[in-house]
């Protein structure tokens, strides 16, 4: 903590001398887990002085109100925090978002760095499975996806709802749609039937997963990698695997609204995030992989992405039509 103070204070000794520091407000939209994001925001209030006004709920339901606003002309937020697939179906059913190009821009892993002109990435996530240790003996963690959907996860397994998650739809495009046209079956919409069939516990959002694998009522869950490194950092038994049929990795991006009132703080909010400052805090706080190649990042288990079969999510494809399919479809095999 004392690093990261001294560091804030340093940046913001460095924001003051060019004349960055501004003294105005910012309105934020976001779906990450404020145990994630709302540390962050507390310190980029801390070190530039402006005031953050703070809109978070489950990424879909979020959006849903953005999109209310936008058919309103009358949004609230200045910037927007979402994956990829999300709010780029936003910038392409409504042209919500200016384009802007951060400081450091060129240093963005070419990877993300062009998804869309006008948002920007900040953060990347993958899906592990989680487990807790003390339910799950080594011998039956699952390896693999298809380890996952065995019988003897019945009433034990938990996954985020596509209805309210919007991170969750990289997994089910990962296992319905890539694995199944790269290999065909077990992949594909009959692996989501049997988890119904074993009874998968369905969640708003990945907080509430980490809360059951942690307490064992549901010791094995589809989880975000970055909601599994806050347990593990607390002490609480539980821990991860990359399955070795790949894990889907999602980017996180930001976007500043075309009618929002307070562009300058948003610019000086995104540059902060995409500074080698503000991706640590990703890193540190947030549980993200950073998006710039300079911020060292391994895995709690010592590893890195080059250890891993890594497949980006295909944010073109999950369009807001293909969104509403897979929330249709998946419900129907939940019943």
């Amino acid at each position: 903590m004392k690093k990261l103070l001294k560091a804030a204070a340093a940046l913001c000794v460095l924001l003051l001398l060019s004349g960055a520091v501004y003294a105005g407000e910012l309105t934020i939209y976001y779906g990450i887990g404020r145990e994630h994001f709302d540390p962050i925001l507390d310190i980029f209030e801390e070190t530039t002085g402006i005031k953050t006004n703070r809109f978070r709920a489950p990424t879909e339901e979020m959006l849903t109100t953005v999109e209310m606003e936008l058919r309103a002309g009358r949004p609230k937020a200045d910037v927007i925090v979402a994956a990829a697939p999300q709010i780029m179906a936003l910038q392409t059913r409504y042209e919500a978002f200016q384009e802007y190009e951060p400081k450091d821009a060129e240093m963005i892993i070419d990877e993300v760095r062009y998804i869309h002109p006008a948002l920007v990435p900040i953060g990347m996530q993958l899906y592990v499975i989680n487990y807790n240790t003390n339910r799950v003996s080594e011998e039956d963690v699952p390896k693999t996806w298809l380890d996952f959907i065995d019988d003897k996860f019945m009433n034990q397994l938990a996954m985020a709802d596509p209805r309210s998650s919007a991170s969750v739809h990289g997994i089910i495009w990962y296992i319905a749609d890539y694995m199944y046209e790269k290999h065909g079956e077990p992949y594909g919409w009959g692996y989501f039937e049997k988890l119904g069939k074993l009874n998968i516990r369905l969640t708003s959002g990945h907080g509430p997963i980490m809360d059951l694998v942690e307490t064992g009522e549901r010791p094995v869950a589809i989880q975000l990698l970055s909601s599994t490194v806050g347990g593990i950092k607390r002490g609480e038994p539980t821990w991860f695997v990359f399955p070795e049929d790949g894990s889907p990795v999602e980017t996180q991006m930001i976007g500043i609204l075309k009618q929002a009132q307070n562009t300058p703080e948003a610019q000086a909010f995104i540059d902060f995030l995409v500074s080698p400052y503000g991706q640590e805090l990703i890193r540190d706080l947030g549980n993200m992989m950073p998006i710039r190649p300079d911020v060292e990042y391994e895995f709690p288990d010592g590893t890195t992405l080059a250890d891993h079969t890594i497949v980006a999510v295909d944010a073109e494809y999950l369009t807001y039509d293909k969104r509403i399919e897979y929330m249709e479809k998946f419900h129907e095999l939940m019943q």
